[in-house]
């Protein structure tokens, strides 16, 4: 990701959250057909973890890589409960 997208994304992280979590029937109706029961799932560029949550209630043992501190902060608030592993890239010039 170039530092000039990574740097919107952080000053509208916020505003993103909330964009993001009101979209329904996305790409998760496609999970159960795309993966194996139980199978291991990375969720690159995981933004604020909508899908990842989807993928980890269904039983997907999922993973989430994002750029962001600030959707990671998110993601670490939305699903505490759950056993997730979050990884955090930082960017480097």
């Amino acid at each position: 990701m170039d530092i000039k997208t990574l740097h919107y994304y952080s000053e509208n992280s916020s505003e993103l959250t909330n964009r993001y979590d009101t979209v329904l029937d996305g790409i998760n109706t496609f999970f159960s057909s795309a993966f194996t029961m139980g199978s291991k799932v990375l969720d690159v560029g995981c933004g604020n973890g909508r899908d990842l949550r989807y993928l980890i209630k269904m039983g997907f043992n999922a993973f989430g890589v994002d750029p962001c501190d600030e959707f990671i902060s998110a993601i670490k608030k939305l699903i505490m409960s759950c056993m997730v592993e979050l990884i955090l890239i930082r960017y480097q010039s």
